[in-house]
């Protein structure tokens, strides 16, 4: 529903990073990954690419691949997912899969490297969120995206590129969110 918001009576554009604490990995070690290659789908497997993304960034927060397991297990069922992709075989098969997909970061995947991550995430949204209320413009920020009147979506995409690269030195990947993109679970739902 994010998408019909209005402020002060305007529609509004939401932005968002690209697969950002993925992304982050690969430039905090100096590599520029290349962002028209999905690094969710790249994952080989038969597994929807919501399964896989939710496994890569569950493991990257992860500690150990013991927790990663029993961390995606959780947010999958939370997610509504059943079947044998629960087991810890599948789990631990999906985890290869995405430990192959990123070898040059692949030691960050079950490493608890997602509060550094987080933390860098947040000191850009802060920075974000700052200057743009020193410029007059309201926005919302959601995780790794910001909702802001339409009028104001060039100087939101320029924030974040500028703000990204201040600390990360590259180019981050930035997507218009389409408004009518809504989770599964809401499909039925009408306004």
């Amino acid at each position: 529903m994010r998408g019909f918001i209005r402020i002060n009576g305007e529609p509004v554009v939401e932005l968002d990073y690209d697969a950002l604490h993925v992304v982050m990995l690969y430039h905090l070690r100096g590599i520029d990954i290349d962002l028209a290659q999905d690094p969710y789908n790249i994952i080989v497997g038969p597994e929807d690419r919501s399964i896989k993304k939710i496994a890569l960034l569950t493991a990257i927060n992860a500690p150990t691949e013991a927790k990663a397991i029993k961390g995606i297990r959780k947010a999958l069922v939370d997610d509504g997912i059943t079947g044998d992709i629960l087991t810890d075989r599948s789990l631990r098969s999906l985890i290869a899969r995405a430990k192959l997909a990123h070898t040059d970061i692949s030691d960050d995947i079950a490493s608890g490297k997602g509060i550094e991550l987080q933390n860098i995430d947040s000191r850009i949204a802060d920075a974000i969120l700052t200057n743009l209320m020193a410029l007059n413009i309201p926005a919302l920020p959601v995780h790794d995206s910001f909702i802001v009147p339409q009028q104001y979506e060039g100087k939101l995409r320029q924030q974040m590129k500028d703000e990204y690269e201040k600390i990360l030195g590259f180019e981050p990947g930035i997507t218009k969110k389409d408004k009518r993109n809504f989770p599964k679970k809401w499909k039925n739902w009408h306004c």
